[in-house]
């Protein structure tokens, strides 16, 4: 199977090569034509990188890459997106370009979103809100559909191995399902605990047959004072007592320099809670998420 590649380009330079290269030829006293090394030092072109355009994707399809305050855990800094100029489907993540020319940012569009929302014609006399979700915090938002320019969708995001390691991987989606698996219920996700896996309004589908303890899981949690939330589990050490039982948001600032980020910017933060013993947090657990409810009906 061919490889192709989408060039991160920068602007070119007015002058033709022809040019440029007549702007090296002089002529000397003699009226001769004499040719001298250019200087390149003014003109220097940045330096251009690559990313690779798996078959199939649109063929005008451009990469930008993400400045040093990130885009959350799917987008640390230093990472690249792989942008399709199409309008992005429900859930998707999409840069977005604005009329009043702020931009371009990333943003997570709604479930309900309608490529026909950002038509609206003259003489409307009601307009689409664009339902967008902040990529760093998970902060869901109204736009309306008026301010927007135009949406494109992300196909992919690249990380180097360098930010990989400093960041760490970000976290698998759920699968998005259309019925309820048998022994499951539904749980109404109120906040961004979890973002990016779980967003304000999603309907968590929570296996009651699956109650066993395991490192990383999501699971629905009932508290002393009848409320419920759903938290990661996690086995990790503490001071000198060796490890035990925590639950903690997958919602949390990963990364060199991204709690002082999120501080600076006035950002959420959700805590962890602990330590637990195994049968204090076992008699909490209800069940294991397992998957997001589809708001859209079949078919």
């Amino acid at each position: 199977m061919s490889k192709r590649t989408t060039q991160l380009t920068a602007p070119k330079p007015d002058t033709g090569a022809s040019l440029c290269h007549r702007a090296t030829l002089l002529r000397d006293a003699a009226g001769r034509f004499t040719k001298r090394d250019a200087d390149t030092s003014k003109a220097q072109r940045p330096k251009l990188g690559y990313m690779l355009r798996p078959p199939g994707v649109h063929p005008n399809s451009y990469g930008l890459r993400v400045d040093e305050n990130g885009a959350g855990v799917k987008m640390p800094p230093g990472s690249s997106v792989l942008v399709e100029p199409i309008p992005p489907r429900g859930r998707d993540f999409c840069v977005a370009y604005f009329v009043n020319g702020r931009g371009p940012s990333i943003w997570q569009i709604g479930e309900s979103f309608d490529p026909a929302f950002l038509q609206a014609g003259e003489g409307s006399e009601v307009f689409p809100m664009i339902e967008l979700f902040d990529p760093i915090d998970g902060r869901r938002g109204f736009v309306d559909c008026r301010k927007i320019e135009k949406l494109h969708r992300v196909h992919g995001v690249t990380v180097p191995i360098d930010v990989l390691e400093e960041f760490g991987p970000a976290p698998a989606d759920l699968p998005l399902l259309s019925d309820n698996p048998e022994g499951c219920l539904e749980h109404v996700v109120e906040d961004a605990t979890n973002w990016p896996v779980l967003r304000p309004g999603d309907i968590a589908l929570v296996d009651i047959t699956k109650t066993e303890l395991m490192k990383g899981a999501l699971v629905l949690l009932k508290w002393n004072s009848g409320a419920c939330s759903i938290l990661q589990t996690n086995y990790r050490d503490i001071g000198g007592i060796g490890p035990r039982w925590w639950v903690d948001p997958i919602n949390r600032p990963q990364g060199p320099g991204m709690m002082e980020l999120r501080q600076k910017r006035s950002r959420l933060l959700y805590a962890s809670d602990g330590p637990y013993t195994v049968d204090l947090l076992q008699e909490k657990l209800i069940g294991t998420v397992v998957g997001i409810r589809s708001r859209k009906r079949p078919g």
